[in-house]
């Protein structure tokens, strides 16, 4: 059943409809969702950002007025004279009393202070339960004189706050507390200490209102990594950051996270942990060493956006099946009746294709159909009629021009000749042929004289092509018999004009590559071009406009001779290239030729004449109208020989002598013009070379030498290395993409590695 459902237009059109409805939905919600995770993101950042501010306003509110409690009474004390050591009991008890955050406070003086009282003299009050007690502090097991909340302050002669410590005789138990010391001074003399100690947990306390559900924790820090306050309630405090990390899953970004706490940073974070990801907020609390940070749940900050994208996904999921069940019933009920006109349609097509078409269905739309189909099928039977008869003069015609084709393809050889590297010539071809013309060049090299020819026939079926064919037959015989363009060229006239009335613009020419001359003669195309790329000036050679060949047997040609200098291009074309218009009508023209040939006269013959035609084809926007356009292009550069350049140099089988390798490149460099990125590929190439050879060819106790020696002229650059190692297992791939050519092999037991780079240096 599925199968044939999955065929019908029933089943592709709701189809349809449920994957844009999908794609609609889902790239909406994406969209709403990942906008709102922002927002809420943003707001949950702001509003910690804004409860930690708060936090730290309190504490650091708090702590103050600690500090002007404590200083008040430290000035009320240097400015009386106090003889009765109870005062200072009740003094310390009143401080208690009136500052409910202040857990305990006591007077230390010096030893012997009040000669009655001993040593140790240092009443101390402390909340206890719901009243305040009070106990002398200091003994000789409890020497006060030499803990930091008296120390400290008596050196530096002013007001700390000490690190959280446990007050094991202070309080009458165990308080974890941080302690204010003031020092005492009368007339500039110290003489004691008032302190005022905060106990950690009303630190907790205060802290622990931040909470806004169970899924978020406050605590403070301070810049050793010690706990001041923590949610977890078993956690002996003050506990170290690292010791709590230690094991977690995360711990390595618990560890950064401390280490940034603890440098007093404000930022946040997102933390990994067992229990799922949670995301905590941090920052300093002014006048302290102290910080003091928030974490959250995931659950805390997303959890309703969760619970809102869980609906929408239900609530789509319910939507699809809806749009589905309703949108086939509806969908299939209007397209049943397509089915059967189908049906009855491939009948009329399986048995005879005239038959009428029957009314399936009494629905306006599908009456238009089969109205709409009586007119197509009468069409058909009627072009049906007219392609047959037009199918077999197609085949005669295609065979015609299967023919033709492949006359034009050996017109011109695929293997045209390769100029000596001595010579300085260069030389390349295309013939672009259209429908309504055949475009031709030949050329072959004779001694020290190049003979060339290049021109068009009008027509492209089989007679164009043999007379094309006819042409380059009579050209090599004459060209070789005269070796004169203007004999050769009447030559062929008097021939061709007496046998067929096929014309042809043609030009023929010859360049001596000796004498540097160059003749031509011209039979119905537009002059040589004569490109000199060292003036960068481009002209077009003087010619005689002349008539096609076979014309009329008793027309004369006449030859024109110009000398070629050294670094100059000539380019031949037919009528094509020039005379190529676009849908404007406006003509590719000289200037247009002419300024193509300037930008890209740094070419080599093939690019170039690529190039020429491509740009051709843009212009014209590739019409089939447009006539042939056929080019062929002659590069000539003089080639003088350098004298050959030796150079050797040896080293020890130690890696620190590769440097040397580079020594030589550079000297190469500096007596020759290789470019800079040739230098640098061959020093990558030797030292990877010889380091290889030093590694793998001999032991640390050996000791081996290996000998480096380059040959260099404008041809080619020949490196030779031989040392006395191992023999190499294999030979780089990078040798084989730098250089042309590489061999190796073992004389005398010694390994000889042969590099050659052709250069094809060229210069006047």
């Amino acid at each position: 059943m599925f199968r044939k459902i999955k065929k019908t237009f029933s089943h592709n059109y709701i189809l349809s409809i449920l994957i844009v409805t999908v794609i609609v939905f889902v790239l909406s919600f994406y969209i709403f969702y990942r906008n709102t995770y922002q927002i809420v993101s943003d707001t949950s950042t702001k509003n910690s950002e804004n409860i930690l501010k708060l936090a730290n306003a309190q504490i650091v509110t708090t702590l103050r007025e600690v500090e002007i409690a404590i200083q008040n009474i430290s000035t009320t004390l240097d400015d009386i004279n106090v003889t009765d050591p109870n005062i200072l009991y009740n003094l310390t008890k009143e401080v208690v009393a009136h500052n409910h955050f202040i857990f305990g406070c006591a007077i230390a003086l010096q030893p012997y202070h009040f000669p009655e009282k001993g040593k140790y003299f240092a009443p101390y009050a402390w909340h206890e339960g719901v009243g305040i007690s009070r106990k002398q502090l200091g003994s000789d097991e409890n020497d006060i004189y030499t803990q930091n909340w008296y120390a400290l302050p008596k050196k530096l002669r002013g007001p700390i706050w000490t690190d959280p410590y446990l007050d094991v005789y202070g309080a009458g138990a165990n308080v974890y507390m941080c302690t204010y010391s003031v020092p005492l001074m009368k007339n500039g003399k110290f003489y004691g200490i008032i302190t005022a100690d905060i106990s950690l947990e009303w630190l907790a306390a205060l802290v622990s209102k931040l909470n806004r559900d169970s899924g978020s924790y406050t605590f403070i820090i301070d810049d050793k990594g010690r706990f001041l306050t923590h949610f977890d309630k078993s956690l002996h405090l003050p506990a170290n950051f690292t010791d709590i990390t230690r094991g977690n899953k995360d711990s390595i970004n618990l560890m950064r996270i401390g280490r940034k706490i603890t440098d007093r940073q404000t930022s946040h974070d997102v933390i990994r942990g067992e229990s799922g990801t949670s995301y905590i907020f941090y920052s300093p609390i002014q006048k302290t060493n102290w910080s003091i940070a928030m974490m959250f749940k995931e659950p805390v900050i997303y959890g309703k956006l969760d619970y809102a994208r869980k609906v929408f996904i239900t609530i789509l999921s319910v939507g699809l099946f809806f749009i589905l069940v309703v949108g086939w019933i509806t969908i299939h009920s209007l397209t049943k009746p397509l089915g059967k006109f189908a049906d009855a349609l491939t009948d009329i097509i399986l048995a005879d294709f005239k038959l009428p078409v029957p009314l399936i269905s009494k629905n306006k739309e599908i009456s238009k159909l089969s109205d709409a189909f009586t007119y197509l099928q009468q069409r058909l039977i009627f072009c049906t009629e007219e392609l047959m008869e037009m199918s077999v003069s197609k085949e005669k015609m295609e065979d015609e021009l299967k023919l033709a084709r492949k006359i034009q393809l050996e017109l011109i050889s695929s293997s045209m000749p390769v100029f000596p590297f001595a010579l300085g010539i260069d030389m390349h071809g295309i013939a672009h042929n259209t429908e309504i013309s055949t475009g031709f060049y030949d050329y072959f090299i004779d001694g020290k004289l190049l003979h060339f020819i290049i021109g068009d026939v009008k027509g492209s079926g089989v007679i164009s092509s043999l007379f094309v064919s006819l042409l380059r037959h009579l050209y090599h015989i004459y060209a070789l018999q005269y070796h004169s363009p203007e004999t050769t060229a009447n030559a062929i006239n008097t021939s061709t004009s007496q046998t067929s009335v096929i014309l042809a613009n043609v030009l023929i020419g010859t360049f001596h590559i000796d004498e540097e001359e160059l003749t031509y003669c011209n039979a119905g195309l537009f002059p040589p071009i004569i490109v000199n790329k060292t003036t960068d000036s481009i002209v077009a050679a003087p010619s005689d406009t002349n008539v096609p060949i076979g014309t009329a047997a008793n027309t004369q040609y006449h030859s024109y001779s110009l000398k070629i200098h050294n670094n100059s291009i000539v380019v031949l074309h037919t009528n094509g290239v020039m005379n190529s218009y676009n849908d404007e009508g406006k003509k590719f023209g000289e200037k247009t030729f002419f300024d193509l040939l300037h930008r890209y006269r740094a070419q080599n013959p093939h690019d170039l004449a690529n190039t020429i035609l491509n740009d051709i084809d843009k212009f014209a926007e590739y019409r089939l109208g447009n006539d042939n356009a056929t080019i062929l292009i002659l590069n000539y550069l003089k080639l003088v020989e350098k004298p050959m350049t030796r150079h050797s140099i040896t080293i020890h089988n130690n890696v620190q002598e590769v440097m040397l390798v580079s020594e030589l490149l550079n000297h190469i460099g500096s007596e020759s013009n290789l470019p800079g990125y040739l230098i640098i590929q061959l020093k990558l190439l030797l030292e990877e070379i010889i380091t290889n050879i030093i590694v793998n060819g001999y032991t640390e106790l050996e000791h081996g030498s290996i000998s480096i020696s380059y040959t260099l002229n404008d041809k080619t650059l020949n490196f030779e290395i031989t040392d006395n190692g191992r023999p190499l297992k294999d030979v780089s791939t990078i040798i084989h993409e730098t250089m042309d050519a590489v061999d190796y092999q073992i004389y005398d037991d010694k390994n000889v590695l042969t590099l050659i780079k052709m250069m094809n240096l060229k210069e006047e």
